[in-house]
């Protein structure tokens, strides 16, 4: 839905000879894709600051053709920056989901209603990992299965440019070592931000013993995030 980029990276524009395409990278990531210079010519040198509100075409039409609110629809596909963004590897550029993940979520959350985000987040995976009919011609596929078709139809559009794996940890469900997903969930919350004034002067009046503990207690009331209540079971 968006694209993240580091404000003070340096980014870019290159016209690759092989490919007949232009591209933008982080300039510090350019040696991975290219061996030679002679490979692309230099078109020109930016901050990823100078990109920041432009918008892109995306590579699936799914978003689009949803029922998501048009007000909505007309503020996806922008580029956003992003603290996170780094150039140790990938491109410098960081696609955001912001409903399979908390610190796309945040970025997005900074700039669309954090409160309405049932209406304006795109959720086509079920209960159980797979695709619904938001995305009809993988409906029912579960989400890790479907890579492999997803790659090939993005090679046969000549979307693709390169394709790596990485080796990293992962969360697995403890029970059935099944691989998990983050994914957004409708809950109950109490906003504890809001509560603040309230909590904070009576932690002040409480007897702590040992006495160092009450800096810490009202130090975790003052940056309190939202809490969640709602609690999920196994299926």
């Amino acid at each position: 839905m968006f694209l993240a980029v580091g404000k003070h990276i340096h980014y870019v524009m290159v016209y690759d000879i092989s490919a007949k395409e232009y591209f933008i990278i982080a300039e510090a990531l350019l040696k991975q894709y290219y061996k030679e210079t002679s490979e692309y010519i230099l078109v020109d040198i930016f901050k990823g600051e100078d990109l920041i509100g432009l918008k892109y075409e995306p590579l699936f039409q799914h978003i689009n053709k949803s029922k998501i609110n048009k007000k909505y629809k007309e503020q996806f596909f922008k580029i956003i920056p992003g603290e996170f963004v780094s150039t140790e590897d990938g491109t410098g550029i960081v696609h955001m989901a912001p409903a399979f993940g908390m610190e796309d979520y945040n970025a997005v959350a900074q700039f669309l209603p954090r409160d309405d985000s049932k209406n304006r987040l795109f959720l086509p995976v079920n209960e159980y990992g797979e695709f619904t009919d938001e995305v009809p011609e993988r409906k029912g596929i579960r989400v890790y299965d479907a890579n492999k078709e997803i790659i090939q139809r993005l090679k046969e559009e000549k979307k693709l440019i390169g394709q790596k794996s990485y080796e990293h940890s992962y969360p697995h469900c403890r029970r059935c070592d099944t691989p998990l997903i983050s994914k957004a969930l409708t809950s109950w919350f109490i906003k504890e931000p809001s509560l603040t004034p309230i909590t904070v002067p009576h932690a002040e009046e409480i007897g702590f013993v040992p006495e160092t503990v009450k800096k810490r207690f009202v130090d975790v009331l003052k940056s309190a995030p939202d809490r969640n209540l709602a609690r999920n079971r196994y299926r």
